[in-house]
């Protein structure tokens, strides 16, 4: 009962505070710019990106140079835009 009890006030609270999309959008916003922009290798870029909380899953694109991360059912998108302005997160 505890377990549920806790599990159901972590996703009240990430859920009503915007933690999923900030969780989501630095991740993706961050890790696009350290394997496009400072190219560095993707395992040390996601231990530089991931914050407190990780995120569930992402996708590196090399092809398409995008980042897509997923946490709590809420995804953010980065892409490369070039080396004069880097990644930007997409709506």
């Amino acid at each position: 009962m505890k377990k549920i009890l806790c599990l159901m006030t972590i996703v009240l609270l990430t859920s009503s505070c915007g933690l999923r999309k900030a969780v989501t959008s630095s991740f993706v916003k961050e890790f696009c710019s350290c394997v496009f922009v400072e190219q560095l290798p993707e395992g040390q870029c996601k231990e530089f990106s991931t914050y407190v909380v990780p995120v569930s899953s992402y996708v590196l694109d090399k092809s398409k140079k995008s980042v897509f991360a997923t946490f709590l059912f809420e995804t953010s998108f980065a892409e490369f835009k070039g080396e004069r302005f880097g990644c930007r997160l997409e709506q």
